[in-house]
């Protein structure tokens, strides 16, 4: 069952809730969805203001409870599912979400990577998430993100030992079009366990050029990935994409190879592990 498998913390107030919901820029032609619904808090206060609430919830004792709460409510959806195995519209949905902590970096992958109608999101979740370099460098290519709420400990029930925040994602035209390989490409750089950048770059570019990318883009050698820009990366990338066909690296699936890598860490040990 999905709360078995992926512990959460649930949200308190509804005044808080109500809050945060206005806000944002949720409005009254707004889908929204509401990943992880747990008893309703969020979405109790969405069916106020938006068309539709979607609440998905695969614990089969919560989609209960969503059931009988909302039973003369016409404008929400329950679904029992499991969000990750849901086939997303294509048209336009947002998302206000109290999301499962430990599964954070596959729903957002799920929303941000993949084809849909996702246009923008408010997901409550990990402060550490929203700064781990590698999802900073993904995210950036297809959103404006920003912090926009501060969460004490004492909002949730249990209180979590982590410090959480309210993350607002609205998407973009992608800047790197290929996003699939665009993804592949930062997932492979960040996979190379190497003591620096210049040993990184030596997994996927000859030598020769190597030495002519460190020099052009004043790549500082010693430095690792969590030094390199955003713009730094988007050069590397255009010189890797142009140059693909004479460069031996197999760089193709190592996005889908990291987010396996995380799900097996979990599962061996338990933790909550976020992006890189």
């Amino acid at each position: 069952m999905f709360r078995t498998n992926f512990s959460q913390n649930f949200l308190k107030s509804s005044s808080l809730v109500e809050k945060l919901i206005r806000q944002t820029s949720i409005g009254p032609e707004d889908t929204v969805y509401d990943i992880g619904a747990g008893q309703g808090i969020i979405s109790e206060n969405l069916v106020k203001v938006v068309k539709q609430v979607v609440a998905i919830e695969p614990d089969a004792k919560y989609s209960q409870i969503l059931k009988d709460k909302f039973q003369d409510v016409s404008n929400i959806n329950i679904i029992p599912a499991d969000f990750l195995k849901l086939d997303l519209p294509s048209k336009p949905f947002k998302v206000f979400s109290n999301i499962p902590f430990n599964i954070t970096a596959e729903i957002l992958s799920k929303l941000c990577f993949t084809q849909s109608g996702f246009t923008e999101g408010y997901f409550v979740m990990e402060y550490k998430a929203t700064t781990k370099p590698m999802f900073s460098v993904l995210l950036n290519n297809v959103a404006k993100s920003r912090i926009v709420f501060d969460f004490e400990k004492t909002d949730y029930t249990p209180s979590p030992s982590v410090d959480t925040v309210l993350f607002h994602i609205e998407m973009k035209k992608p800047i790197m079009e290929n996003i699939e390989l665009f993804n592949d490409f930062i997932a492979f750089a960040f996979l190379q366990w190497q003591p620096t950048m210049e040993k990184v770059l030596q997994k996927i570019f000859t030598k020769p050029q190597v030495f002519r990318l460190i020099k052009d883009l004043k790549i500082e050698k010693s430095g690792t990935q969590k030094d390199i820009t955003f713009s730094t990366w988007r050069a590397l990338f255009n010189f890797y994409e142009k140059n693909q066909q004479i460069i031996p690296t197999k760089v193709k699936g190592s996005h889908k190879e990291q987010l396996q890598l995380q799900a097996k860490l979990k599962q061996t040990h338990n933790t909550k592990v976020s992006y890189n």
